[in-house]
């Protein structure tokens, strides 16, 4: 029975861990890691996830440089086959989630694993996003979320994320497409609560997807050029004329 390491980061986010850790909790697939890394919270996030100690195999509490050197933590303290990163406030789609995941990997033996998600708006609005079997657009878009996605240990350790690069679980995923190391899982995995990137995040995000996809060949680079110069264009120009709605 594979065993599965679920990893979920958090700071400072009370209702968030606790509506996680229960998600988690409630899954019905018995061997299963739960790896909880807090990046020093002081908001009673520590202390909630202490009270729930008994069932969290290990627990990191300390000051982090950012969600992927947290992720990078949770990495080196995992002890599954696989593993799946469910970030506080998001949850599995349901109990025998990674039940139904282990089932349908089976015997296989590819790096990694993905699956259909629900989208979560901060006004509790859902949308079901179904990812693509084939990542052919992968050069212009993030397809998989991340909580959907699991990956395989041994090739997790070898290539954590880059701290360093906002767009690192782009880049992750890129790796896996060109060695031919992802697959399709025909399961909703994750409910993603939509987060509230700032301009500049979306930008640089962009951007550095932009310089991924050129050194990992994805399309061709004059393609790739323009499609981002055209994007980038559409984004900063979307910016400014909403600021400039805003002080109206």
């Amino acid at each position: 029975m594979k065993k599965i390491t679920i990893i979920t980061i958090v700071y400072n986010d009370l209702d968030g861990i606790r509506k996680t850790m229960a998600s988690v909790f409630s899954q019905t697939y018995p061997n299963v890691q739960y790896v909880v890394v807090d990046g020093g919270s002081n908001d009673g996030t520590y202390d909630e996830i202490q009270k729930h100690s008994n069932k969290i195999d290990k627990v990191l509490h300390e000051r982090d440089e950012g969600v992927y050197d947290a992720m990078n933590k949770a990495i080196d303290m995992s002890e599954g086959e696989y593993v799946i990163f469910m970030n506080s406030s998001d949850t599995f789609y349901a109990p025998n989630t990674v039940q139904l995941a282990v089932d349908l990997i089976g015997e296989e033996e590819k790096e990694a694993y993905y699956g259909d998600h629900i989208l979560l708006s901060e006004k509790d609005t859902q949308r079901y996003i179904k990812t693509p079997e084939a990542l052919g657009d992968l050069w212009k878009k993030m397809p998989i979320c991340h909580q959907a996605l699991f990956v395989k240990l041994s090739w997790h350790k070898k290539n954590l994320f880059d701290i360093n690069n906002i767009a690192s679980d782009y880049e992750v995923v890129c790796k896996l497409y060109k060695d031919d190391e992802i697959k399709k899982l025909d399961l909703p995995i994750a409910i993603y609560l939509e987060g509230g990137l700032s301009e500049k995040s979306i930008l640089i995000s962009t951007w550095e997807r932009f310089k991924l996809a050129k050194k990992f060949g994805l399309h061709s680079q004059l393609f790739i050029f323009c499609y981002y110069s055209i994007l980038m264009l559409y984004l900063f120009s979307k910016f400014k004329i909403l600021r400039i709605l805003k002080r109206k």
